[in-house]
């Protein structure tokens, strides 16, 4: 009864588990592009807030120098991350290749598609600091 599915599943995924697809590459360009410009928005804002701290910081340093204050010499602000490179090197490949379709396996699903890149958490997490932006 269900063996039309059977063969489908069977297709879909290899011997080793892994599960790939293919996609439409001007597509997979189109959601690339849209998670580049969500990204560098957020890096935008995040470096503006990464500014205005780093401001408050120095002018209080400042203050207690005038005052002959002792201070801490370091600065302990995270720098927002900017990964718009790995977007980047992505478009690029996309726009000079020629085939019709590509084949993305799981991670790179992940990655392109669904946005969620290994260095995420962490960038959400140093970012969020500086902007309400990041989800």
């Amino acid at each position: 009864m269900y063996d039309h599915i059977s063969k489908f599943v069977d297709n879909y995924i290899k011997e080793d588990s892994r599960v790939d697809v293919k996609i439409k590459r001007l597509e997979l360009l189109t959601v690339i592009k849209e998670n580049h410009l969500k990204h560098k928005t957020i890096f935008n804002e995040a470096m503006k807030g990464y500014a205005n701290e780093l401001e408050k910081v120095l002018s209080e340093k400042l203050e207690m120098v005038r005052a002959g204050s002792k201070i801490e010499k370091s600065i302990r602000l995270p720098e927002p991350e900017d990964h718009t490179g790995d977007y980047e090197r992505i478009m690029k490949m996309l726009d000079m290749d020629v085939r019709e379709t590509i084949e993305l396996d799981e991670r790179q699903f992940a990655e392109y598609v669904m946005d969620d890149w290994i260095w995420k958490q962490k960038w959400v997490t140093n970012n969020s600091i500086y902007t309400a932006m990041v989800k």
